[in-house]
């Protein structure tokens, strides 16, 4: 059975921080290297990770949120720091306020507490000219099971940097969907061979969407999709690598350069 799409805390993935008085954070830093403005080296750019640790009866929240330094383009860092702080402050403040509100209604009803939880694991997947950013997301809400979710974050490191959504990355009059749902598709059937397990028929996969998360990793362009999106839940989030090699007629050449000297 699928698994519809998560709450705003999941849509928002990279939009925690930490908050709050009783918050725990851990200082995590990850590739520390000079900062230099304006500089094409990928040894310039960095990632710092804030820990968040929260653990009270009603809700337990271990979140890594990530900071960057040294991209090219001052400004659009500033603005991408700062604006994850915001949204965090008011996304696990909604998330916690939920998890009390559930916690009283269990102690009315006689049952026993069964506390929420949060988890966010960021994993930076490349860093120069493309900087690819993973997020592993798990959440549970009082249910049966807790549920494991993807989001990523693509950003073109230039002098005017900017978000990637999976479409800036194909050229506007390529029919990137048509070749990536076949490559999917002929990758489904090569691991259902070899004994893993998909969705079939209406529940399996059909097509790639606007929103398709997506990374890069060495030399390839990795598509990643949620737990119970295409497969059961023992496939966790199953994830498809293509060589760039294989779609480099699609991708823009500032995206393809950008990937293979990153």
């Amino acid at each position: 059975m699928k698994v519809t799409a998560l709450t705003w805390f999941i849509i928002a993935i990279f939009s925690f921080t930490y908050i709050g008085e009783t918050s725990v954070v851990v200082q995590a830093e990850q590739l520390h290297l000079p900062d230099t403005k304006a500089s094409s080296k990928a040894e310039d750019l960095s990632v710092k990770y804030e820990e968040v640790k929260e653990t009270e009866p009603e809700y337990k929240i271990n979140v890594k949120i990530p900071s960057i330094k040294g991209m090219k383009d001052d400004v659009f860092q500033m603005k991408f720091n700062v604006g994850i702080k915001a949204k965090a402050e008011k996304k696990i403040g909604e998330f916690k306020t939920e998890a009390v509100q559930f916690a009283k209604e269990l102690e009315q009803k006689g049952q026993p507490l069964r506390p929420f939880q949060l988890q966010v694991d960021p994993a930076l997947k490349k860093k120069g000219e493309l900087i690819s950013i993973l997020n592993e997301v798990f959440v549970y809400k009082g249910g049966a099971n807790g549920i494991q979710k993807v989001q990523t974050l693509n950003i073109l490191n230039q002098k005017q940097a900017k978000k990637l959504s999976f479409s800036d990355i194909f050229k506007e009059d390529a029919d990137y969907r048509k070749k990536v749902n076949e490559l999917i598709k002929q990758a489904i059937n090569r691991r259902r061979e070899e004994g893993e397990a998909f969705f079939e028929g209406e529940e399996g996969f059909q097509t790639i969407t606007n929103d398709q998360s997506f990374y890069f990793e060495d030399r390839k362009l990795v598509l990643v999709f949620d737990e119970y999106e295409i497969a059961p839940g023992v496939m966790g989030t199953p994830a498809f690598p293509i060589s760039l090699e294989d779609i480099k007629d699609l991708l823009k050449p500032e995206i393809y350069n950008a990937a293979l000297h990153s």
